[in-house]
This record gives structure tokens, sequence and C-alpha cells, in this order.
């Protein structure tokens, strides 16, 4: 039993109800603990129980072993947890617009593919604060895709520029070890800020683009005295690709100092908050430059990358030219823990900077397929309808980079369903002007109706509804029928024919509107819902069941659920817009 961070207030209450870790440090569970056992306030049969279950817990995960290597016994686990990883993010992938069927993608060793943007060549597995767990490895959709490709075609890549707000990190090709000898920078790691210390821990960093979260980069930093309080330096050489000015940028939380031939270029050693620092220095190509970068995190989300703007070179021209030269082009966008996390407003209602990027790639190679890492509502108006296939793949975890090529080439038919609709405009959204509202208040003015049942109620068109989601293969819907059952319960029958080519899973969805009530309600309710998995041409029964309380709506008046008599539409469909059978029923 863990807490929250932060939610413990009591040591002897806590201890003796069960919780066995405080988080983020030992506030309550420490001294204070030790004190309780000795004044026999807590037992030590309580404590070895939680040092049981403790202990219990790394074992099965492996951490016992000295070697820090994965037991036998957790091997095992570690690839049932890595093919559930794959699955999740396969089945979560939502397919929004796949126009001439572009999708999915063939291997052809005639043609070249480019696979460009911000979010291509490194793995967003999820969103930063506390929602951020940082896996034992990710597959970005650049490897991904590389992977599965092997030699069979030509890949191009280009970052294209990076969103408003973030910057890009320096290219693992540019960094050296002080010898020459390998790729990237060393990073000495210190507990607390004392970089005079014996470091905890060294290791070769081939980039520096770390969002650590509330944790620590790994368990030996923690400090139960400070929190999460350490600090990093990295050395190495910087090799420029060109002669010129370049801008050298360090995005971080906490302390920072950055050193070029041991000449301090900036250095702000008092901030807390993630902050953009930069400053511009004349660099000769194929020179090595030594480089000292000193960081020192702050209590909070811990998130630092060290990037540069390399003198002459517009990213989005740079990638218009790979996706030019390509016969295909994954256009890899979205978001990202930096900008989707807690303790942060959502400062737009689109992808910073990448409206621009993304219509010049499809002006350039209109067989551009767009692809989206992100966790929440935003717009796609400005190039949406000039893109023939678009995936939205949220947050995919550690394995999105392998799921997402075998979503592309096929290997996986998508069969995800949007979970919310994607508007057109930030106006048509009530909640968001509450949310940019200074004041963070919110009226809910909109009552019962948000989601789909707002859109519909003011007959504002989505750009994509609510439940939406296409398939590889074409699904069949036919013979709908009803049987009220002895206890009111309403039975739903239907056949579903998979009439395409592919395997694949369709959701169907049921959604009742109440042809005449005595108060307000939606058009449209989704009331049922059931997945249905069809080989190429088979078909199958699906029932629904609708219990009473599918059709009854709280009366304010009488302080309970009502079911009015009356009559009911019925409506089967694929998405809330998209119905293919309905029927009426009374009550």
């Amino acid at each position: 039993m863990v807490s929250d961070w932060g939610a413990t207030h009591h040591t002897i209450d806590a201890a003796n109800a069960g919780l066995d870790i405080e988080m983020p440090r030992g506030k309550h569970f420490s001294d204070s603990l030790l004190m309780a056992v000795q004044n026999k306030k807590v037992t030590e049969a309580t404590i070895n129980d939680k040092v049981r279950r403790i202990l219990r817990i790394m074992y099965r995960s492996g951490l016992m072993n000295p070697s820090h290597d994965p037991l036998p016994e957790a091997t095992t686990v570690y690839e049932e947890h890595k093919s559930l990883a794959l699955e999740a993010a396969e089945k979560g992938m939502v397919l929004l617009k796949n126009e001439q069927n572009i999708l999915p993608l063939k291997i052809d060793k005639n043609k070249t593919i480019a696979v460009i943007g911000p979010n291509a060549a490194y793995a967003i597995s999820g969103g930063g604060g506390s929602s951020m767990v940082r896996p034992f490895y990710t597959v970005s959709p650049l490897k991904g895709i590389k992977d599965y490709i092997g030699h069979n075609m030509n890949i191009l890549y280009a970052s294209g520029p990076a969103m408003d707000g973030d910057i890009l990190p320096v290219d693992s090709k540019y960094m050296h070890s002080l010898d020459k000898l390998n790729f990237g920078f060393s990073g000495e790691y210190f507990r607390l800020e004392d970089f005079s210390a014996k470091p905890v821990f060294t290791r070769v960093d081939h980039q520096i683009n770390f969002n650590f979260g509330y944790n620590a980069p790994e368990s030996e930093l923690d400090a139960l005295d400070d929190g999460n309080k350490y600090a990093i330096r990295w050395t190495g050489l910087l090799k420029a690709p060109k002669t010129g000015l370049y801008n050298l940028k360090i995005q971080c939380d906490g302390g920072i100092r950055l050193f070029i031939d041991d000449k301090v270029l900036f250095e702000d050693m008092d901030n807390i908050d993630v902050k953009l620092r930069s400053a511009e220095i004349q660099l000769q190509a194929k020179q090595y430059y030594k480089i000292k970068i000193e960081y020192v995190s702050s209590w909070g989300v811990s998130e630092i990358k060290f990037g540069w703007d390399i003198p002459d070179v517009n990213l989005i021209n740079e990638a218009v030219a790979k996706a030019k030269e390509a016969d295909i082009c994954i256009l890899v966008t979205g978001l990202s823990n930096h900008f989707e996390s807690e303790s942060g407003d959502l400062k737009h209602f689109h992808f910073p900077k990448q409206d621009e990027f993304i219509n010049a790639v499809l002006a350039t190679n209109p067989n551009t397929v767009v692809v989206m890492y992100n966790g929440s509502q935003y717009s796609i108006k400005k190039w949406a309808k000039n893109t023939p296939a678009i995936l939205e793949a949220w947050y995919g975890g550690q394995e999105q980079g392998n799921a997402l090529a075998r979503v592309l080439f096929g290997d996986y038919n998508p069969s995800g369903k949007l979970p919310y609709s994607i508007l057109a405009d930030s106006t048509d959204c009530p909640a968001f002007a509450d949310y940019q509202s200074p004041s963070l208040i919110s009226n809910y003015d909109e009552g019962i109706f948000v989601s789909y049942r707002y859109l519909e109620k003011n007959d504002i068109k989505p750009l994509f509804p609510f439940g939406h989601g296409l398939s590889y293969t074409s699904f069949l819907y036919s013979n709908l029928q009803t049987k009220t059952l002895d206890n009111g319960h309403i039975e739903l029958s239907l056949k579903v024919k998979n009439t395409g080519e592919y395997a694949g899973t369709e959701t169907i969805q049921c959604y009742i509107s109440d042809l005449e009530c005595s108060v307000p309600r939606p058009i449209k309710e989704l009331k049922a819902f059931q997945q249905l998995h069809l080989e190429a041409g088979e078909e199958s029964e699906v029932l629904l069941l609708l219990k009473q309380d599918a059709f009854a709506f709280y009366d304010v008046k009488s302080k309970s659920w009502m079911v009015e008599a009356g009559e009911f539409k019925i409506l089967i469909g694929s998405s809330v817009e998209d119905i293919r059978l309905e029927t009426l029923i009374k009550k």
C-alpha cells in the first residue's frame, strides 16, 4: 500500500491502518516511525509485515538480483508485459481518415519512405507529472519502422521544427566522448547538489533529453532528507557540422551552468520552474569543443533538454526536401510530456508550430500519413482536409514504435474508437473558454449536455465525432430485432458481417433517443456497446441488453430516477454520427 505524494499526515495511524510506503519521502515514516515502535504504538510485527510486502515485490520484479538483471521468473513476466504493452498500443490507435485506402502500406524495395516530425525519433511514452512512468526501454516511431522494414525500403529522416515552446535535442552524432572514441557525453550523477563529492554512478548519455518527472533518474539518487534533489554533470566534445553562429539552448527546471572550452556560456543556479536559457557562440566546422553541463534538479517535475540552432538551416525546408524524395511520407507530430502535465494549463488548441510544417509537407508529397501522439483535445482543421490518412496514436507506452509499424503495414488492423469528438475550434467547447480564464472558474452552464450531447444540441459539426474509428475492412449491419423481457429490460439482436478483405474488430454502439419527455434530454445517449472480432467474410450475431435505467432520467422534483411512458428510438451505429440501423420501441 503506497500513499499519494504528500498525502500522509500521521505516523501511528497510517502505519497501523496498513500503509507500507510513504511517498515521495519519509516525512512521517522515518525517525517518527522508529519512535512509535520504541514506544509500542506500532508493533514490530506490523513493521515486519510492511517489509515483507515490499521485499516480495522487489523479488518478483528481479530487483534483488545483485546484477539488477531480472530473475528467470521475472523475465517470463517481463516478456508478457512487453506483449501486453504492444497489444495496448495497437488496440488504442484510432484511424481517423484513410482516403483511397492509402493504408496499410506495402513494403516495396524500389520505394523510399520518409519518416519526419518532432515526435518521430523520440518515444513519448506518456504524459508528464504524476502520470509519468519511465519504462525500462522505449521504441521510437522511427526505430519501430526501421526495425520492421529492415533493408527492404530506403528510409529518410528529418525532425522538422520543434514545437513552439520546446526545443529539439542535439543529435548524438555531434556529441562525442573526451577521447573521441564514442558518441555521447559522460554523465556523472550526484546525490543532492555536491559536484565535489564522488558520483553515485556514471554512464554515457547519447542525448540530453530527459523528463524524470517526480522521480530521480535512478533509485540510488533518492535522498530521503531532500526529496528527489540531485545533480548531474555531463562532459564531452561537441562537434559542429558547419561554420557559423550557433544558438546553444538548455531547457530545464532547477539550476544550470553551461561551459564551452572551460568558459561559462550561461549560468542560472537559482531557478525552480522549467525555463529556456540560450546563448550564441561562433563555432568552426568539424572542430571539437570541450563542453560541460552542470544541472541541479528542483523539487518537482525534473526535465532537461540540450539543443541548438544550426546556422542557415531551415528545419521545415529540410524536412520538405526529404518528403519530396520519398514515395510515402510518415509525418509524426503531436505533443509531449513537456506540454501535457499536471500543474500546467493548455496554452493552445492546436499542435504548437506544426500547422505550417504539416501543410508544407502535404503540398510537397500528397502521399502523407500524419501520426499524432497526444493526450488531449486539439484542432487539426488547418490540415486535416488535405491529409489522406490520419492516425491518432495517443501516448503509446514503451512499445509504441513497434505497434505503429505493425498498424501502418497491416499486421494489425486498427480498431480504436474516439472517446471524445475532435472539434474544429476551441469555441465549440465551452469548457475550454473557462479553462483559459484567469479565474479558473467554470459554471458548467451546459448542464448534462457535454461532449457529443453539447455538439448535437447546438448543431455543431466536429471534425471527427465521438465513437469514430475506421478499419482496413468494412462491416455490414443488418436485421435489428428487439425483445421486451419480463423484467422490462430490452434485448437487442443484430447481424454484423465483415465484408472486406482483412480480419478486423468493430465496436457496435447503441444510442437511445427519448422522443417525448417532460425534461430536456440529449438527442442521443450512448447506452450500450460491444466489441466484435470477425475474419474476412465472417458474420456473427450481436446481443445487447438495455436495462430499465438505460431509459431513465433523474427527476429533480421527486429526487429519483424516472422512466416516462412513451416512444424511444433505438439507434445502432459505428459512431454517434454513423448510425446504421434504427427502430422504435414503447415503454
